[in-house]
């Protein structure tokens, strides 16, 4: 049920020009940002030899940072009528039976 939601909100996105598919590349930058953000201000322990200048606090306060952004700061975005997915005006039915039967 859950993927037939997901993937009739994706039609009605590309239908009718909706920018929500922009909140999960926001989430990423997000990721990225504070990620940078905290490493460069308290990193102090390394992450991976793979990449040197990761560390742990950058990567801890990368996600917490990403956590408060989606988790609590998005339900105020889907407020906003225009981002809000319009599933009663769907016209896309992929499984709809043509046959009638």
């Amino acid at each position: 049920m859950a993927f037939s939601y997901l993937s009739n909100c994706f039609a009605a996105l590309v239908q009718y020009g909706r920018v929500w598919p922009l909140i999960i590349p926001m989430i990423v930058a997000c990721n990225d940002t504070s990620a940078y953000v905290w490493g460069m201000s308290f990193g102090r322990t390394k992450l991976i030899a793979l990449s040197p200048n990761k560390t742990m606090e950058g990567f801890v306060g990368g996600a917490i940072s990403t956590f408060v952004f989606a988790f609590i700061l998005m339900p105020y975005v889907f407020r906003i009528d225009y981002l809000i997915c319009p599933y009663d005006k769907l016209q896309v039915q992929p499984f709809v039976n043509l046959e009638g039967g």
